[in-house]
């Protein structure tokens, strides 16, 4: 079969579009152009797209709706703030790390899966919209964390770094799946925060300081500390469980003071904190005693509306239903689904109800 050079974009784009609505059904992707196109002011319209749930994964009870609410006068102010300056709107954010290293959680399947493409693919299309829509154009810059906390991912640097080798190529594919130009930019925060490791490293131990120092500091630091050991590490791991627990308080306190010395980073004059701090800074991790600091343009978002805060924790399931669902390893073990494999990845990029798939496929 020999095909002309239009016949063979044709089939190109036919494939893509196939392998698009694999991950966002039709139906659901159409949502995305309308709301762009809403009888409504460009702050509003980016805002709706900003917090559009494409409504992909399967319902889980949680207060994401209210908590972007509460937080909806805040954050349309600050992208008002931009339209009304006809400027382009910049925003950063921290994000993907290696999955739980818990054998009943992943089975040491930690690598990005679907659940991060489809974070991926779902921000890529946001940002296209918002840029049909807003001359002055809107980015998003994302700092990759893998390589960042390996250690606390029980992990080597050569292992971590290829998961965000994984991710890097996991946002080219989208591009050309949707079509786009690059709006979304991909940073290993390990590597843009070494030029002036010192300080940052030196920050952060005095952001722990200053944590301890709070009147509730130890009860929010055994509540964070107690998620790791439960949900995070294998403690298997370790040649004790008190060595376990204290890993995780290390962890927790450590993790802590990166979180606010990230905030109080000055412009650098490349990379992912170039113009650092006239971005607006995206927060997707919630709970009930978030806040925004005063001295940053900071908003809380989900990256994919719809799904667990730290999505990348667990094992991701496509349903006969099309939704995409956050499972344990048990929970696969339990009920005999079936490993997805795709070209290049040497682990399951998802699993599949045993049906779904054919055997052979």
């Amino acid at each position: 079969l020999f095909l002309s050079n239009k016949e063979s974009m044709i089939l190109l784009t036919l494939i893509l579009d196939l392998a698009l609505q694999f991950f966002i059904p039709k139906k659901n992707l159409i949502k995305y152009d309308l709301i762009s196109k809403q009888d409504k002011a460009i702050e509003d319209r980016i805002y709706d797209l900003l917090t559009f749930n494409p409504n992909l994964m399967f319902e889980v009870p949680n207060n994401q709706e209210l908590f972007l609410k509460a937080r909806e006068k805040l954050t349309k102010k600050l992208i008002f703030d931009y339209v009304s300056s006809n400027k382009k709107i910049e925003f950063v954010t921290f994000y993907f790390n290696a999955k739980s290293s818990k054998n009943s959680i992943t089975n040491n399947f930690i690598f990005p899966d679907a659940a991060d493409f489809l974070t991926l693919l779902h921000l890529t299309i946001v940002f296209k919209k918002i840029n049909e829509i807003y001359e002055p154009g809107a980015n998003l810059f994302i700092g990759v964390e893998c390589n960042f906390f390996h250690k606390f991912a029980t992990q080597d640097l050569r292992t971590t770094s290829e998961m965000t080798d994984i991710l890097m190529r996991f946002k080219t594919i989208i591009e050309t799946m949707i079509k786009t130009k690059t709006f979304i930019y991909l940073y290993d925060v390990y590597e843009e925060t070494s030029f002036f490791k010192k300080d940052f490293l030196s920050t952060i131990e005095l952001e722990k300081f200053d944590f301890l120092s709070n009147e509730n500091a130890l009860d929010e630091l055994k509540k964070s500390a107690n998620y790791y050991y439960n949900f995070v590490i294998e403690q298997s791991y370790f040649p004790s469980e008190e060595a376990a627990h204290n890993f995780c308080i290390f962890h927790s306190l450590y993790a802590i003071g990166y979180s606010e010395a990230i905030r109080k980073i000055k412009n650098v004059d490349r990379g992912l904190f170039k113009n650092y701090n006239e971005k607006i800074l995206i927060n997707p991790r919630f709970f009930e005693d978030s806040h925004s600091d005063n001295d940053h343009n900071e908003i809380f978002l989900p990256l994919l509306p719809g799904s667990f805060t730290f999505s990348f924790n667990m094992l991701t399931l496509k349903m006969r239903s099309n939704k995409w669902h956050q499972i344990t390893y048990e929970d696969i073990i339990e009920h005999q689904y079936k490993e997805f494999f795709v070209q290049d990845l040497a682990y399951p990029f998802l699993f599949t109800e045993k049906r779904f798939v054919g055997d052979g496929q």
